[in-house]
């Protein structure tokens, strides 16, 4: 049997639209609104933050008129087309780089200082890893935050943006400086150890976060660290006990490591 539909029924198919794509697209606007807002109030306190904040306030209002239209239901398929042609979160993260990217840039810079300053120490140069290999992604990473804020002084905004993701993306300079201290405190606390063979199979326990961290796997070494931190200290506190009256035997601890 052949079914027919009047026009009326074709145009309400044509126009239909899963309130789900509606809900969607409204808790987008809303995010959208809370991170402007956001942006806004850091770029008051910036010596040129008048103008990003201008800036803001016209995307704000764009966003608010897309809310009112979409709530209210107006030409609904053509006005979500319209916001998504927008592109207002790719504006959003122009301003926000102008905002954020000299903060971050100081950010970085004290946390390289303070990895220096820790691998500079006496007590870092005998954990068996390779500080001159540290040294030298610092230096590389000095080099990458200089161009990010080339870009910028640039008014490049968007190349800072993408050679800021890419150095956080392989790198940060806490987790050399988290490594190297786990490891000064792991050595500290093995020299209470007193059986030589003991202490060794201990060591042996956090080979491989020292192996990751001088091939220049600083994040893996730090995963790896964080992974083991509890067992390797619950293993020195047994080894500490290796000899004592009601201590932990030596086999024991051979066979835990």
């Amino acid at each position: 049997k052949e079914e027919i539909f009047s026009e009326s029924e074709e145009q309400m198919g044509e126009d239909f639209i899963d309130p789900r794509e509606v809900k969607q697209v409204l808790r987008e606007i809303k995010d959208l609104r809370r991170e402007l807002t956001r942006i806004a109030k850091q770029a008051k306190k910036l010596t040129n933050g008048a103008e990003i904040v201008s800036e803001t306030n016209v995307l704000l209002e764009q966003v608010a008129g897309f809310e009112s239209r979409i709530s209210q239901e107006i030409d609904l398929r053509d006005t979500i087309q319209e916001f998504r042609d927008a592109q207002i979160w790719q504006e959003f993260n122009k301003i926000r780089a102008r905002v954020e990217i000299p903060k971050e840039i100081s950010q970085w810079q004290k946390e390289l200082k303070r990895v220096e300053k820790i691998l500079g120490q006496k007590k870092s140069q005998n954990l068996g890893l390779n500080l001159e290999m540290a040294r030298s992604k610092i230096e590389e990473m000095k080099a990458a935050l200089a161009r990010v804020q080339e870009f910028y002084n640039s008014g490049d905004f968007e190349s800072a943006m993408e050679e800021f993701h890419d150095l956080r993306q392989d790198f940060h300079p806490g987790e050399i400086m988290n490594v190297v201290q786990r490891m000064q405190e792991l050595t500290n606390r093995l020299k209470a150890v007193k059986n030589a063979e003991v202490k060794e199979r201990v060591k042996e326990a956090f080979g491989e976060v020292v192996s990751n961290f001088n091939e220049g796997e600083y994040r893996i070494a730090r995963e790896l660290m964080d992974e083991s931190w509890n067992d390797i200290m619950k293993m020195i506190n047994q080894a500490l006990s290796v000899g004592k009256k009601n201590g932990t035997s030596k086999q024991n601890i051979l066979q835990m490591t």
